[in-house]
């Protein structure tokens, strides 16, 4: 005796016949989809047609077995597309139902948030690879460099932001109010001035650049008090208690805000970083001699493949740019770039 085993069963002539004339119940098309979707190879489903073919030949004089099976699949095609919009088209109308008490009570929050203060926060981000423009509550407005973030509490009633990584500030002056940039090593104190900070959570310094007016800085833990003039930087390492101030040009360390990449006397590990955070990938040297190279450069606008070639003109350097690798999670690791030391005469 041979024993016939079906993994779905079988949908009968009846139902078969009703979906192909388009006049079947929901459970009619449920029937005949899971029956084309479940069952174990297609034999079963010529059998079937086989079995019943005189009437369905009746039907349809002159059509083939695979005529009718692909009749009933773009049925089903035509059957779920028709369902999905039906789907869209009732989450959007539930959605238009949602938002109108959504929005009252986000206008509520904002127009109350006194009643909230210090427990709301807002943060601004920006992506890596990316410079992003802000704008305070204040009228104060500024730069986010790449991978750096500002979070101030909602109302921003006391003039304080916390920074992590490179931001630009054009503070305007309220009333004599103070402004206080909150970085992990240090406080940045002003009234109404244009300066940069870079506080990036992965170096081990801090660093404030005052293009106009006075700022006042203080250490943690009242380790120090600093106050800068125009074209001076405050470097703080953060092995050490006391930062440094030296004289610079204020408008070279706040050139990225315009979309220029500017390196004066850089060694080529710095300008590896900076370049990291800029096109948003990952180099390796692979000579420790590469770190004692210096380079001088302001560039705007070039692609990454541009600036390469341009310092691998200037110094005994190659580089390979490799492929970026497809991660088990679906996205795609960041971009390595591989530098070595070029020994051959040019």
């Amino acid at each position: 005796m041979n024993l016939i085993i079906l993994t779905v069963k079988e949908v009968s002539n009846e139902v078969l016949k009703r979906y192909l004339h388009g006049k079947y119940s929901p459970d009619d098309y449920q029937q005949v989809k899971t029956w084309f979707e479940k069952t174990e190879s297609g034999d079963s489903l010529d059998e079937f047609i086989h079995k019943n073919w005189q009437e369905f030949e009746d039907q349809y004089p002159g059509k083939d077995l695979n005529s009718i099976l692909q009749k009933i699949q773009r049925q089903i095609y035509l059957d779920e597309r028709r369902q999905k919009n039906t789907l869209w088209n009732f989450y959007r109308q539930v959605a238009a139902v949602l938002l109108f008490p959504i929005l009252l009570v986000t206008a509520y929050l904002f127009m109350n948030n006194n009643n909230f203060h210090g427990s709301a926060w807002v943060e601004i981000h920006s992506p890596a690879g990316a410079r992003t423009q802000f704008a305070l509550p204040d009228g104060s407005s500024g730069w986010l460099n790449s991978g750096s973030s500002i979070r101030y509490a909602s109302g921003f009633t006391d003039r304080r932001v916390k920074i992590s990584g490179e931001a630009y500030f054009d503070v305007v002056n309220k009333n004599s109010r103070k402004f206080i940039v909150e970085t992990s090593a240090l406080d940045i104190t002003v009234l109404g001035t244009k300066f940069n900070v870079a506080a990036y959570p992965e170096d081990d310094f801090t660093e404030v650049v005052l293009e106009e007016g006075k700022v006042k800085l203080d250490g943690r833990n009242k380790t120090f008090s600093k106050s800068l003039s125009p074209d001076e930087m405050f470097v703080l390492y953060s092995n050490k208690k006391r930062g440094e101030v030296s004289q610079v040009d204020a408008g070279l360390h706040s050139a990225w805000k315009d979309g220029k990449l500017v390196f004066r006397d850089e060694p080529l590990p710095g300008v590896l970083k900076k370049m990291e955070r800029w096109y948003n990938v990952q180099f390796v040297m692979e000579d420790e001699q590469l770190k004692t190279y210096i380079y001088q450069a302001t560039f705007k606008d070039e692609t990454l493949e541009e600036v390469m070639r341009l310092l691998a003109f200037t110094a005994p350097i190659s580089y390979e740019i490799q492929d970026r690798k497809l991660n088990s999670d679906g996205t795609y690791s960041t971009k390595t770039i591989i530098i070595r030391k070029n020994n051959e005469v040019k």
